[in-house]
């Protein structure tokens, strides 16, 4: 029993503002009267009942409906609500959490806890998401991407665009002042792999220094960026500095990716272009919106 109160606790918390809408929506807001004030006041009854088709379980004064569980579940497995089957018999449990969640913001309206300053801001947040979220699915359906928009797209960002694979040897240390100093021994003919196997304290000190084949999406922007500007046998005359220490890279090859199929990318560009495309609505929201920043009070302490 006390593993499954503790369960139903740690779901509270994200879930609690969900009944509290449910809730809020049939309670009286008059600051004289509280329609949950004498609940809980006498020995309840657990029964069963013919109800309108469109409430599973009456809680005291509030209905649970089919689409409340459904609710719920989604949220409790962060699913896709329009993905959700509810299940009487599956989700038996669910019902019965969801009945205690309800008791649960009873109780907290009983308290005048949906009087509270703190409660208003987080369903209102509540509201502005979820309204935020259903006009971006309007935007999304309303996106036409054609076959030529996306052929074009595919071209310009694969089929015509040289990417690069590179295969270089590394020696990482941990001083700048040590790594020109090894650069200097280079300079006079000093073998690289054997200063990597010596001094270097990177995983590829083994091989000499060498790495395996990469490309620019797989390595830091520093480092990648002194590889390009080398040629094939060249390593670099200054140290490259990322989170693991100061670098000597020595450019063994390169070659040119070839790029993916366009029925394989085909999904992932429409993804990529719809998304591109309500950036773009949303930053001309923005452009079109007066906004103005407090001074005085931000950032917030």
């Amino acid at each position: 029993m006390a593993k499954y109160q503790t369960r139903i606790i740690s779901i509270i918390l994200f879930l609690f503002l969900v009944t509290l809408i449910a809730c809020e929506r049939q309670s009286d807001h008059s600051s004289k009267t509280n329609r949950y004030h004498d609940l809980f006041s006498k020995s309840g009854s657990n029964t069963g009942a013919p109800l309108p088709f469109n409430v599973l379980v009456k809680v005291n004064i509030d209905d649970i409906s089919p689409a409340l569980l459904k609710l719920y579940i989604a949220q409790k497995e962060r699913k896709n609500i329009s993905a959700t089957k509810v299940s009487h018999d599956k989700d038996k449990n669910n019902l019965n959490e969801l009945v205690n969640l309800v008791i649960l913001s009873q109780k907290a309206q009983q308290a005048y806890f949906h009087k509270l300053k703190m409660v208003d801001e987080h369903l209102r947040f509540q509201r502005m998401a979820l309204l935020a979220r259903l006009y971006l699915d309007k935007m999304a359906s309303e996106i036409k991407i054609s076959d030529h928009e996306l052929q074009k797209s595919y071209q310009v960002r694969y089929a015509l665009k040289k990417n690069y694979e590179y295969k270089v040897s590394h020696i990482v240390v941990k001083t700048k002042t040590q790594a020109i100093s090894l650069i200097a021994k280079l300079h006079k003919g000093a073998k690289f792999s054997k200063l990597a196997r010596k001094n270097s304290i990177g995983p590829s000190s083994d091989f000499g220094g060498e790495l395996e084949w990469f490309n620019k999406e797989s390595i830091s922007k520093p480092f990648i960026k002194a590889v390009k500007q080398l040629r094939a046998g060249y390593f670099s005359s200054a140290p490259v500095k990322t989170r693991h220490g100061w670098h000597i890279i020595m450019l063994e090859d390169k070659r040119i990716i070839k790029p993916p199929k366009y029925s394989s990318i085909r999904e992932s560009l429409l993804k990529t272009l719809k998304s591109e495309k309500m950036e773009a609505k949303i930053k001309a929201f923005r452009e079109h919106s007066d906004i103005t920043t407090n001074t005085s009070s931000w950032p917030m302490p």
